[in-house]
């Protein structure tokens, strides 16, 4: 093995002088393009001091000049721009909002490669007679090729479907008669008090094990609380139904809280809204699928509150 004894090899001032030079253009292009963005020992700075993309050597204003022309033009699509800015380079921009990820692949001014990963779109939570439904519609991922004179309106659109598939899956559960607040949150289901883990009230035999094990959920679950007085107080229990997310459908979790009372009366009526809610989730699932970006100017509406990511 050789060892490096020689100096460290150095940066000239040339070099130096350049560099200086790219900051400087660089300085001068975002205030002259409005672009909130700061630049300074060879780093690329939001306003609040987050290093966002760094220069290299050997780089000049002319690797820049498209990066510079995209943040322009889909600046006035977003709101809060330079907190979503998370990445700049010569032929890379990244915005991310921790919940969606847009990224601009930037080839030339005729070819840039717009990616699109939305995270849980249509996550949602339901209420419904003493029950909480949750869907999960995890990570989804769509490109788009555009121009940069098309851009602004590609981008549009995308923030304007993405708000519309929101928009709808609220609709579609409220239509399917669920509801937007409830009594009981999955937090209250899930720590209403201390489990009775002795308990016997509901053992694999029993009309609500059985019909929890029948639903054709993929988890079921039955916890029942100790009540606090035992002379005062009614026994609680949750009934808890499950499905895993497929290529076909979204994930869905139900929680049921109810005094022990109700149960084998109302476990049915359960089992049956979460048949609904998977149904309508699935069907949501599959006609958003299929959902196209149409890049018809004349179909395009600009919406102001869609203006986010």
């Amino acid at each position: 093995m050789k060892i490096w004894r020689g100096k460290t090899p150095c940066i000239s001032r040339k070099e130096n002088r350049k560099m200086e030079n790219l900051e400087t253009e660089l300085r001068y292009r975002f205030y002259d393009r409005s672009l909130p963005f700061t630049i300074g020992d060879g780093e690329i700075q939001n306003n609040d001091g987050d290093t966002i993309g760094i220069l290299s050597h050997g780089e000049t204003l002319h690797d820049y000049v498209l990066t510079v022309d995209t943040l322009a033009t889909i600046k006035p699509c977003f709101r809060g721009f330079d907190k979503l800015v998370t990445d700049i380079s010569p032929s890379f921009i990244q915005l991310d909002d921790d919940f969606d990820t847009m990224s601009f692949d930037i080839r030339d001014s005729e070819h840039i490669q717009i990616t699109y990963e939305a995270l849980n779109r249509r996550c949602v939570e339901m209420f419904k007679e003493n029950s909480v439904f949750y869907a999960d519609s995890g990570p989804e991922v769509e490109t788009f090729e555009t121009s940069l004179s098309n851009l602004r309106d590609v981008v549009l659109q995308i923030n304007e479907n993405d708000a519309r598939i929101k928009s709808d899956t609220i609709d579609a559960f409220t239509n399917g008669g669920f509801e937007e607040s409830g009594d009981v949150t999955a937090t209250m289901a899930l720590n209403y008090g201390e489990v009775d883990k002795d308990s016997h009230l509901f053992d694999e035999d029993s009309s609500v094990v059985k019909a929890l094990r029948e639903s054709g959920a993929d988890e079921y679950l039955v916890t029942v609380y100790k009540p606090e007085d035992p002379k005062y107080d009614d026994t609680y229990v949750t009934l808890y139904l499950g499905n895993s997310m497929t290529d076909t459908s979204d994930a869905i979790t139900a929680y049921k809280l109810i005094p022990c009372d109700w149960a084998e009366d109302d476990v049915q009526s359960f089992v049956s809204d979460f048949k609904d809610f998977c149904e309508i989730s699935q069907e949501l699932r599959q006609s958003q699928k299929g959902d196209d970006i149409s890049l018809s100017l004349d179909d395009l509406t600009v919406d102001e509150n869609a203006l986010t990511m």
